[in-house]
């Protein structure tokens, strides 16, 4: 790794490779000094996420459902008393100009895997051209963890917000593009001037989760916060032009389940604000709400941002799956198929009716919040037919949504943005905050229907329809993530890895599984000729060989301990695996790259290592 020395911190930053060389437009001497007064608050974001397993892990022990703060005690890390907070006794934030309209919120990424400069700022047009009142720019999840991915969204943010030469150039040809789809779909072109189009949209952006460490950067060669990177990155590169364009500083905030955590972000936001001389509350937050445990603490994370809170966003997959995870220790508590969980179901209802009675509860000084509504997943592609069924479904959610109170809802592309706008131009308000519903009661039957089951099919289709589902993202996000380890972290009690070569193996460990009760986790290694350019007769060979490489350990674990290890039987190159499959082709020949080959086969010797894959004297047999 490269270094960065900080002053009175030892070692202080390192970045890995060359990467403070091939980004250093963003590891600018001004963001590595941030980052390095930043750095003070890597501890506490690890013992905070200490602080977030241990309690998961005691709610399993003790069969003991989320429940309420005692309204008497205070917010950890913040002086503020439960009961102020839920009465709204607190400073809360005036919401900016361009946020006071926010009917339509795209989200995507500024990137794209393995992607030259212009690919990726073809994203960044197509999101500020799109019609939307805002973009939320997503650092967040998977896409932090591939390669180098998180660098190059900074990167074209950067390049656009800037306005750089290069996104200009970019930005025309993909207008044209835009209004030549408009001009088929809706007989008339979206973009009339594009200049002052790039103008029009709020630039948000999501940084990565407390939970995730960034994969490039170490502090006194311990792991970094990948919260505190994305936010510093961001907010440095890019304050001054934004500042100097009237546009505000904006983030969205994932995965925040406590009042503690949010008052963590809210001590960040202010530290950077302080260090880079702007006022506190110059930076605003969203909230997403994707933990069940969140939604029994709204109020309380609302006044633990303070000034710099401005809304929730309510989702639907990652709540699901909040929930599901919450409840796992409760053999009665079983979701029915996976469809039936829309936003009018059971503790979906519940959940959203809070976070609208939540932001439409005024503060000290009468301020009220936003709601951004959920994603909405359609989008008009297809046939003539299915096109028009899937919009009629979009602009009834819509409707829905805004009947009961949202300010907005989120996008997931920007062709929706013109068929769902008309759902506000109707009504015509910028928002609906302030708009009259109960105040937030925090009784027993509250807190039960935030768990509500309501009758609906439960399937074996519904079954392999998640199983699906839950497989690519597995698949997404296990790029460049040890998830079976990560499970292991977690506490979940049977962790095994298989792969299709081995399946009396496979069905013993899905036996095994079976036999448990709790969550349960089995990565299984499945090759794709495909998407991975290998001939379809090699499918069992790969996999026989991505674990003789010691590449893929072949373990099984029971509450955290491992207990059982698949030997390597004759150890080979990482190469020989490699060599079978298209997508790893550009590593070999005269302009290949040696040194990414050795990373992998240091990762593989000490995947040997560490799981202990070799008999004897630890050396195998010859390659």
């Amino acid at each position: 790794m490269s270094s960065t020395a900080t002053p009175n911190q030892g070692p202080g930053l390192q970045i890995r490779d060359n990467l403070a060389n091939d980004y250093s437009d963003i590891y600018t001497p001004e963001t590595l000094a941030a980052l390095a007064h930043m750095s003070q608050y890597n501890i506490e974001q690890k013992r905070l996420m200490e602080e977030r397993t241990r309690r998961r892990l005691a709610r399993m022990r003790d069969h003991q459902p989320v429940g309420f703060l005692p309204a008497d005690s205070e917010i950890k890390g913040t002086g503020i008393r439960v009961q102020d907070a839920r009465d709204g006794n607190f400073v809360g934030a005036v919401i900016p100009h361009d946020l006071q309209r926010q009917w339509l919120q795209g989200t995507g990424p500024a990137a794209k895997p393995n992607s030259p400069v212009k690919a990726n700022l073809r994203n960044v047009a197509y999101a500020l051209l799109s019609g939307a009142d805002g973009w939320m720019f997503d650092g967040e999840d998977a896409l932090g963890q591939i390669t180098t991915m998180s660098l190059d969204n900074q990167r074209s943010l950067k390049l656009a917000i800037a306005r750089d030469p290069q996104f200009l150039e970019v930005a025309e040809a993909v207008a044209e593009e835009m209004n030549a789809w408009a001009r088929d779909f809706f007989g008339r072109e979206i973009v009339s001037d594009w200049r002052k189009q790039l103008d029009f949209t709020t630039k948000i952006f999501r940084a990565r989760g407390l939970h995730l460490d960034d994969r490039h950067i170490r502090l006194n060669e311990e792991s970094f916060s990948a919260s505190i990177t994305d936010m510093t990155l961001y907010v440095v590169n890019n304050y001054k032009v934004l500042q100097a364009a009237g546009s505000s500083i904006v983030l969205y905030l994932p995965k925040i389940q406590t009042a503690e955590e949010a008052g963590f972000w809210n001590r960040l936001i202010t530290a950077l604000e302080s260090y880079l001389g702007l006022d506190e509350g110059t930076i605003k937050g969203y909230v997403l709400v994707e933990q069940l445990e969140a939604t029994f603490q709204l109020m309380e994370i609302r006044a633990a941002l303070g000034l710099h809170f401005v809304g929730f966003n309510t989702g639907r997959w990652d709540y699901i799956n909040s929930v599901s995870d919450a409840n796992c220790w409760n053999p009665d508590f079983i979701n029915p198929n996976i469809e039936s969980i829309v936003m009018t179901y059971g503790y979906m209802r519940n959940y959203e009716d809070r976070v609208r009675r939540a932001v439409n509860t005024p503060d000290a000084n009468g301020n009220f919040a936003l709601w951004q509504g959920g994603m909405e997943p359609n989008i008009p592609v297809g046939s003539k037919e299915g096109v028009a069924n899937s919009m009629k479904k979009a602009k009834a959610g819509a409707v829905r949504e805004q009947q009961e109170g949202a300010c907005g809802k989120w996008i997931a592309h920007w062709k929706m943005a013109h068929i769902i706008r008309p759902v506000w131009e109707e009504i015509g308000e910028d928002n609906q905050s302030g708009r009259q519903f109960p105040p937030l009661t925090y009784t027993d039957e509250d807190a039960a229907g935030l768990t509500l089951l309501e009758p609906a099919p439960r399937t074996v289709r519904g079954a392999r329809n998640l199983l699906s589902v839950a497989l690519q993202y597995g698949n997404a996000f296990g790029q460049g993530k040890d998830v079976p380890r990560i499970a292991l972290a977690h506490g979940i009690p049977y962790v095994a890895t298989g792969t299709v070569a081995e399946p009396h193996d496979l069905e013993r460990k899905v036996e095994a599984a079976m036999a448990m009760r709790g969550p349960r986790y089995i990565h299984v290694f499945v090759p794709c000729p495909l998407g991975w350019g290998s001939a379809s007769a090699d499918t069992i060979k790969l996999a026989r060989l991505v674990k003789e490489t010691g590449l893929f350990p072949v373990f099984e674990a029971v509450d955290g301990e491992i207990r059982e290890v698949s030997k390597i039987r004759r150890r080979t190159p990482v190469e020989d695996y490699l060599k079978l499959q298209r997508r790893y082709a550009h590593l070999f020949g005269e302009h290949g790259h040696p040194e990414i080959v050795e990373r992998l086969q240091a990762i593989a010797d000490r995947n040997i290592h560490e799981y202990g894959l070799l008999d004897g004297d630890g050396e195998g047999e010859a390659w």
